[in-house]
Order: C-alpha cells, then sequence, then structure tokens
C-alpha cells in the first residue's frame, strides 16, 4: 500500500495492490486509488473491486483492512484521534474545530471525522472581506427582524458547545412562521447551513432521523414544513415529538430518548406555531423565538411581493458569502477560545440581559436569555471584522445599535401568546370566506346593495362585529369539508378562546351582543388585531359593483348640478344686463327732459 499526501503532510488517498492467489498462480491486479475520505465506510469496496468478496464477514473483514491501512501509515499517523461529531473539541486545553475537510485551530493531533459529508461549504474565488461585507448585506435584503435572526442564529450555533461547557448554554429554537410559497425553506438554507450537505430533514420524515439531526454539533439543524400533515394521527405524532425536541434543546439535557445533551441549534419552518394546549404553549413559547417570514417568492400576494427582493436572493444565493465568512470568523474564534473568549461572552451577555430586562417586565425570563444570546452573538462577528479590519468603528457601532433595535421590537412581539391552533384555523378559514364573498361583511359609510349581511366593520368604532350562530356554522362546515376532521370546538368554547386571545371585545363578560344591523347576536372583533383582515375588506368594499355606479351617479348629478348652476347665472346675468339697460334707458331720458 502505498500514501499519497497533500503539502501539509497529510494523507489525501491510498494506492492498494491487489493479489489473487489460486493455491497454485498469483496474479498481480490493477492498482486501486482510494480517498482518505472515502475510507470511512465499507462502500468502496463495492465500487472499486466489483467481485471482491471476504471469507470471513464483510463487517469484519473490512475492520481488518483498516487496522492494516493505520499499522502501514508512518509513526506520527498511528496517533490518530477518531471523532464521532463536528464542532469544538478541546484537547491538551486548545480549541479545535473539526469537519470533514480537516480541523480550525492550534493542534499537533491527527484528528479524523468519521462523517465525511460534513465539508464546510467554502467559495475560494472570494476575500475573506468580500465574504464578510456581503454577509452583513444580507441583512438588508429582507424584513430586518428575520434577517436579524436568523444571522445570529447560526452564530450562536457555531459557538454553542463551549458555550454550553461553561453554563451559558443557549436554550432556545427559532420558529419561521410563514404561508406556504414564501420561501421560507430557501432562505432558512441560504442563512443557516455551512456545510456543503444541508442539515435539513422534513418534520414528518424525521422520526427516522431524529436522533442523528439533533445530535449534530455547532450548528443548524432545519426542520422544515411544520403544519401540513395528511392525517390527524400523523400531525399528533409530529406535535408529540417536536414539542419534546423544543423542550430538550430548552432544557439541554439528557432525556429517555437522547442519552447525550443537543449541542446544536435548531430552526423549524412552518405555515403555523405547534399545536399543543394552552398551558403547554405558553410554557414552550419561552423556549422558542418566533418570527414572520416576509414574502420572497409568492406573487399572489401583491401588496408583499417585490421582485427587487428575489433578485438580492439569487446573488447572495449563487456565492456561498456566509459560510465562507464563517470559515474564517472559526479561525478567529479559535484563538479567542484558548484565551478570553468565555469571559468576555459572559459579560457582554449579562450587560445585554440586563438592558432587556429594563425594556419590558411581561417578557417571559427564557426570552431576555434567548434575545441576550442572539445579540452578543452579533456582535462577536461584527467585533471579528472589526479587528480584521474589514469595517470601521463607525460602521460597527451602526451595525450594532440598528441589532439593539431590532431585537428590542422582535422581543415585544413575543409577549404576544402564539393563538391556539383552532382559533387560528377558524381566523384564517373565515378570511377566506370572506374574499370568496360566502360570509359577506360591508364597511359603515361604504353604501352597498348585499342582501345577507354577515358583519359590519366600523372603522371608528374599531370593531368588526359578525353575527355568531350562522358565521360559526359557515366556518366550522367549511373547516371539516377541508380536513379529515369529524368535529371542531364548540361555538361556546371558539368564544372563550377568541376572548383569551384578546381578538374580540367582551360584553358583560359575554362573547356576543346585539348590534344594529345585524340579526341575531353578534361577536365583536377587535379590528386593531387583525389589520391585514380589515383592510381587504374594506378594499372590497369599496370596489364593489354597486360602488361604481354610485360613483358614476354621483358623478353624473355632479355634473347636472353644475350645469342647473351655470343655466341659473346665465339666466341672473341677462336679468342683469336687462336691468342695466333700463337704468341707462331712463337716465337719459332725464337727460333730455332736462335740456
Amino acid at each position: 500500500m502505498a500514501t499519497i499526501k497533500t503539502e501539509e503532510g497529510r494523507p489525501s488517498a491510498y494506492v492498494f495492490t491487489g493479489l489473487i492467489f489460486d493455491g497454485e498462480i498469483t496474479s498481480i491486479l490493477p492498482k486501486i486509488e482510494v480517498l482518505h475520505k472515502d475510507l470511512a465506510t465499507k462502500k468502496w469496496l463495492s465500487d472499486q473491486v466489483p467481485l471482491g468478496m471476504f471469507s470471513i464477514k464483510e463487517t469484519k473483514g473490512y475492520q481488518h483492512i483498516k487496522k492494516f491501512i493505520l499499522k502501514s501509515l508512518n509513526k506520527n499517523l498511528l496517533n490518530v484521534v477518531d471523532v464521532e461529531s463536528s464542532g469544538w473539541h478541546c484537547f491538551d486545553n486548545k480549541w479545535v474545530y473539526v469537519h470533514s475537510g480537516g480541523t480550525i485551530g492550534d493542534t499537533d493531533r491527527n484528528i479524523r471525522l468519521a462523517d465525511k459529508e460534513l465539508l464546510l461549504q467554502i467559495d475560494n474565488h472570494i476575500t475573506t472581506k468580500e465574504a464578510f461585507l456581503e454577509s452583513l448585506n444580507m441583512l438588508d435584503m429582507l424584513e430586518p427582524k428575520l434577517t436579524h435572526s436568523l444571522l445570529s442564529l447560526v452564530l450562536v450555533s457555531v459557538i454553542t458547545s463551549p458555550l454550553m461547557q461553561n453554563s451559558l448554554a443557549p436554550r432556545f429554537s427559532l420558529w419561521l412562521e410563514g404561508k406556504s410559497g414564501m420561501g421560507k425553506t430557501s432562505l432558512s438554507k441560504m442563512f443557516t447551513q455551512i456545510f456543503e450537505v444541508h442539515k435539513l430533514v422534513h418534520v414528518y420524515d424525521y422520526r427516522k432521523d431524529l436522533n442523528k439531526t439533533v445530535l449534530n454539533r455547532d450548528c443548524v439543524s432545519i426542520f422544515d414544513d411544520y403544519g401540513v400533515a395528511k392525517t390527524k394521527r400523523i400531525a399528533d405524532l409530529t406535535n408529540e415529538k417536536i414539542e419534546k425536541l423544543i423542550r430538550d434543546i430548552g432544557d439541554r439535557e439528557p432525556s429517555a430518548n437522547f442519552t447525550v445533551r443537543s449541542e446544536g441549534m435548531a430552526l423549524f419552518t412552518g405555515e403555523k406555531f405547534i399545536t399543543m394546549p394552552n398551558a403547554d404553549i405558553t410554557s414552550s413559547a419561552g423556549r422558542v423565538v418566533r418570527v414572520q417570514m416576509d414574502n420572497l417568492f409568492d406573487k399572489k400576494q401583491g401588496s408583499t411581493y417585490d421582485p427587487l427582493k428575489v433578485e438580492k436572493f439569487s446573488w447572495f444565493e449563487k456565492s456561498s458569502f456566509l459560510s465562507t465568512s464563517i470559515a474564517d470568523y472559526l479561525k478567529w474564534v479559535s484563538g479567542k477560545l484558548s484565551s478570553n473568549f468565555i469571559d468576555h461572552y459572559r459579560r457582554d451577555f449579562e450587560n445585554n440581559r440586563a438592558q432587556f430586562e429594563a425594556v419590558t417586565d411581561d417578557a417571559h425570563s427564557r426570552q431576555k436569555d434567548n434575545f441576550a444570546h442572539l445579540i452578543v452573538a452579533l456582535n462577536f462577528y461584527l467585533t471579528y471584522g472589526l479587528e480584521k479590519e474589514f469595517i470601521t468603528p463607525e460602521e460597527c457601532a451602526s451595525y450594532r445599535v440598528k441589532a439593539r433595535e431590532v431585537f428590542v421590537e422582535l422581543l415585544k412581539e413575543q409577549l404576544v401568546s402564539p393563538l391556539d391552533t383552532d382559533v387560528q384555523i377558524f381566523m384564517e378559514s373565515l378570511e377566506e370566506l370572506i374574499m370568496q364573498e360566502k360570509i359577506i361583511v360591508t364597511v359603515k359609510g361604504i353604501p352597498h346593495m348585499e342582501r345577507d349581511v354577515l358583519g359590519i366593520v366600523d372603522l371608528s368604532e374599531k370593531t368588526m362585529s359578525l353575527t355568531w350562530q350562522p358565521v360559526y356554522e359557515i366556518v366550522t362546515n367549511h373547516i371539516l369539508l377541508q380536513s379529515d376532521r369529524s368535529d371542531f370546538r364548540s361555538d361556546i368554547k371558539l368564544g372563550k378562546l377568541l376572548k383569551e386571545a384578546n381578538l374580540i371585545y367582551k360584553s358583560n363578560g359575554k362573547s356576543t351582543k346585539p348590534v344594529s344591523g345585524l340579526n341575531g347576536r353578534a361577536i365583536q372583533f377587535n379590528i386593531d388585531k387583525i389589520p391585514n383582515m380589515v383592510e381587504a375588506i374594506v378594499s372590497m368594499n369599496r370596489g364593489r359593483k354597486f360602488n361604481n355606479l354610485l360613483e358614476e351617479y354621483a358623478s353624473d348629478t355632479r355634473d347636472n348640478e353644475r350645469r342647473e348652476e351655470e343655466k341659473r347665472e346665465r339666466k341672473d346675468n341677462k336679468k342683469e344686463l336687462k336691468k342695466l339697460k333700463g337704468t341707462i334707458f331712463q337716465s337719459g331720458n332725464r337727460y333730455m327732459d332736462s335740456e
């Protein structure tokens, strides 16, 4: 066996010479070259030697070959340290980041990673300065709360295990919420995936991959596309496992299903927040930072779609700016970790947490920790750029001020508890049926000729009143037809949930009240809680055909009134002229008489 080495002296490939001995004649086979990274599995045996076989079990034979390789290498390679996971490892009091392509950091050890698919995604055609600056430019491509959260999440993830070992464990996940087709998955991958092979699983396929995925160290794992389960059973199974995953990451403690603590960060994407009873939602909400997706791809949402966003996304996606920058950032971190990184991080964490404490007393204690991690991780990345002279002190300060403003605003948004799932389903279906005009809602002050009106929007009173019983029946029947459900929350229970979510006004402790213009008792929504729905209702009412006819009639009336006014003015002018002529004639006669 011969070894092919890199310029640094590390083995990059091995050349094997095979022999066949049939008892009498020895035949030499063509040489076989196997890459160092391919030796981790036995797959290369069947690829390179299709007719090769062992007289013993293949797995055992493969182990013999690995031992033979180690014995054939020089003495320096005999001291190989095998690690099971990528990310940070501490050897001889020095921190080293391990990935499939090698190590980052100062070490004399020969460290080998079992997983050969965790290669850092690095574009060698761009400089580290360009990669850093373009990574910061990514913050401006979409809504700042969204982009800052995603960038900070990956920056927290790449230092998770050192933080955990120093009692600074980040105990939260990020939940990216938005309708299907907006681009959640594509954006998540671009911002958070630093390896060539992405760490992403579909939430309804993850049962077989969960243990492996959650154990990924110092990186972000994406659990994608929550909220599209085809059956209630699958939805229930998924909810149970995701809730447990949220809690495991939130606690960072071993459990019955996980023999070791999760040492990475998790990002969930979905059309809605996880379905849980209200008590559990409140508890789990502190373990999750919820962010709304900005519309990237969905052209149907005309008011929010912007082709410039797509253009920016395409520019950033074609080059691995962020992952390339993070690779160099890890080199900087490796030196700091062995000195004062943790001390500085702890000090900044405590200072920022205290500042978030001053912003609001109502926020969950865990959430203040979560946002302290997000802002400190971003600040360290900015410090790296400052020390490398990629940005000026003034630019660094500006980015920090902006990040603080963004995260303070996002923290305040966390104070609003996620809606109960049935409430969310009801509200989405209600809006859909109103837009389809299957439920007629008018606007006070805008004329209409609609019959069977079931709702009235009063902009001055900030209410949307709906005749509750018929509206409830129409919406729930629609929900049951669109799903495999056999029942839905009762109208009384749903009314209570709407009150708990502060979506409706209370009337003497009841959910409904009589409203002028509607038949039957009505439920009254606070339109400040549903601005998009109300805006669409107002726009639809103004655009109805009857209103257009009214405008034309009003325009014709104004024209007729103007013409009548002009006639009156002409008639009056004639009278004045006649009167003036008479006055002149009389004056002339008096003059003649005086002569």
